[in-house]
C-alpha cells in the first residue's frame, strides 16, 4: 500500500479512505480493467452484423486490449508491435 500511495502522490490515509485494505484495492484495479476490456469488446462485436465477422474482427482488439496494459507481461514483440496504443 506504500507503493501505491507514493505512485499516486496521495498519503496513505488518503489510500486507506477509498479501499481498506490490499484486497479492496486488488479488487477496484481488476474491476475497472474488466470494465474497460469488455466495453472494447463490445465496440468491436457491435460493428459487425454477421456473426463469423464478429469473431474474425474480434481477436486483434482483444490481443491489443491485453497485451497494451501496462500490468501485461507478455512477451510477443510482434503482437505487441502490431498494436495501435
Amino acid at each position: 500500500m506504500d507503493e501505491v500511495a507514493r505512485r499516486a502522490h496521495v498519503g496513505r490515509a488518503t489510500l486507506y479512505k477509498h479501499f481498506p485494505g490490499r484486497d479492496a484495492l486488488i479488487g477496484a484495479v481488476v474491476q475497472t480493467e474488466l470494465a474497460k476490456f469488455f466495453a472494447e469488446v463490445q465496440s468491436v462485436v457491435e460493428r459487425y452484423d454477421d456473426p463469423d465477422e464478429r469473431l474474425m474482427a474480434s481477436p486483434t482488439p482483444i490481443d491489443c486490449s491485453v497485451t497494451t496494459r501496462p500490468s501485461a507481461q507478455f512477451s510477443d514483440s510482434n503482437l505487441r508491435s502490431s498494436c495501435r496504443t
